[in-house]
């Protein structure tokens, strides 16, 4: 009977601590569990913010693109006028139907895409929004005082409209290429090659600006048949300097931003 008793208690004993043996595994595997659930949900959490990043990315890149293909247009749209206005004779149909290609091109683009960009955040957002409306009310009373006096002859035109165009119009430019920038700094701080690729485009566009007002020199000069002024030669070296420049910091990336 003993012998039974002690058997019965052994049984007991070794029932118990298989039963403990099953609890701190199942203990082990819960906790196991869960550090993986923890980990997959982070993972997940963090993989799905890179991709609203990088989609955020790509589409405000894809907003800039857009303004800058406006900006340009907006340029030529400025060359062109600024050209006419100085030459002797009235314009001619085929320039008038360049001077409106590249307005209507500069609307669409911009119409397409200031909202948009307005919508997001960058520094010095209300400054920039009220720099450009400003801007861009002064350009169009400009533009409209431009397209009267480009029927007529230059000696019937007004000379604060031929003196004053173009610096109206370089004022929306910069201002529109402030919000350009504002697009290019959103994108470029999450990642090293976009701040670099961004430094690149604005080095790009500061050459092409650059030199179209030198175009622009040498194109009054030829549509009016006298020399260029000393002045303006002057600026026409510091704009080629200029150029130079940007050139030389756009293929020497340790100079850092230069724009």
């Amino acid at each position: 009977m003993h012998a039974s008793f002690r058997e019965g208690s052994a049984f007991q004993k070794i029932t118990l601590q298989l039963r403990s043996l099953k609890f701190a595994l199942l203990v082990v595997t819960g906790c196991i569990a869960c550090a993986l659930i923890v980990e997959l949900t982070l993972d997940g959490i963090e993989a799905w913010e890179k991709y609203n990043d990088v989609h955020t990315l790509r589409s405000t890149n894809a907003l800039g693109n857009r303004l800058i293909d406006g900006i340009y247009s907006l340029v030529r749209e400025r060359l062109t006028t600024n050209d006419a206005l100085h030459e002797n004779t009235p314009i001619t149909t085929d320039v008038r139907g360049q001077i409106d290609s590249w307005r209507k091109s500069t609307e669409d683009k911009v119409n397409a895409s200031l909202p948009h960009i307005f919508a997001s955040e960058y520094a010095n957002k209300k400054a920039i929004i009220d720099g450009v409306q400003n801007a861009r009310k002064n350009a169009n009373e400009f533009r409209k005082r431009a397209d009267k006096m480009l029927a007529l002859p230059k000696v019937g035109r007004d000379q604060d409209l031929l003196n004053n165009y173009l610096p109206t119009m370089t004022a929306w430019v910069n201002a529109a290429l402030k919000v350009w920038v504002g697009t290019l700094q959103a994108t470029s701080t999450s990642d090293p090659r976009f701040s670099r690729y961004s430094r690149i485009k604005r080095l790009s566009w500061r050459m092409r600006e650059i030199s179209g007002l030198e175009r622009s020199i040498i194109a009054a000069a030829l549509a009016s048949g006298k020399p260029i002024q000393p002045e303006a030669t002057e600026q026409i070296k510091d704009y080629r300097a200029q150029v130079r420049l940007a050139a030389y910091y756009g293929t020497h990336p340790e100079w850092g931003d230069t724009c």
